[in-house]
Order: C-alpha cells, then structure tokens, then sequence
C-alpha cells in the first residue's frame, strides 16, 4: 500500500481534486436535467446544489460523493473526530470560493486550515 493511502494520513492533493471535480460534475449534472434552464441560472443552480451537496453530505457522513468514492474523510483537526455543522458549512462556502487552489506548505488547503479541519484517507 502506497503512504499516501495509509488509513489517517493526510489525503494527497490529486486524489482531492478529482474528488471535488467528481462533487462538481455531479451538481452540473444534476441540474442539467432540469428542463428550461438558461445558462445563467444553471451557472447559479449548480453553484448552490454543490455547496448544499458539500454541506449535508460532508456533515452527515463526513464526506461528500466524490470524497467517498475516493475513501477521503473530513475531520477535525485536532481531535480526526466529526467536524460541527458551522464549520463544514464554512469550509464549504471557502470552497465554493475556490480558496482550495490556495496550498499552505504543508499541503492543506487554506480553506482546512482557516477551519480547523484536514482531509485524510479513510
């Protein structure tokens, strides 16, 4: 088994970004079968279902669709224990932002470290 994908080590930085472009796709196509939706508003719509995705999938199950199928988990920093609702909603809007293209030099995100959580292997 490769480091990087040893249960409870930092989740690596390509596995990450598939896994958002995979939560992204996802909303995208979701909305995309929405009948008469101009352009605009599917720019809005899938904007807004992959934040709510990330929020309640991420809070409920410490992960979303794309964090899952890539056995990655979002937790506390400090304790690797569930993340509260305020702070993955945070997080989740810090992402939406597109501060994840932002990298400390440790490798988390500022949008992680803003909230005080990490992304590990599951």
């Amino acid at each position: 088994m490769r480091s990087e994908h040893i249960p409870g080590s930092t989740a690596g930085l390509g596995r990450r970004f598939v896994a958002i472009t995979v939560d992204w796709f996802i909303a995208d196509l979701s909305v995309g079968l929405i009948p008469k939706i101009s352009n605009g508003e599917r720019s809005l719509a899938t904007s807004l279902l992959f934040l709510i995705e990330l929020i309640v999938l991420t809070s409920l199950t410490g992960s979303s669709i794309g964090q899952k199928l890539f056995n990655l988990n979002v937790v506390d920093f400090d304790t690797d224990g569930a993340v509260p609702v305020g702070r993955v909603a945070l997080r989740s809007v810090l992402i939406s932002l597109v501060l994840p293209a932002v990298f400390s030099k440790e490798g988390r995100g500022y949008h992680d470290i803003i909230c005080r959580t990490k992304v590990i292997n599951a």
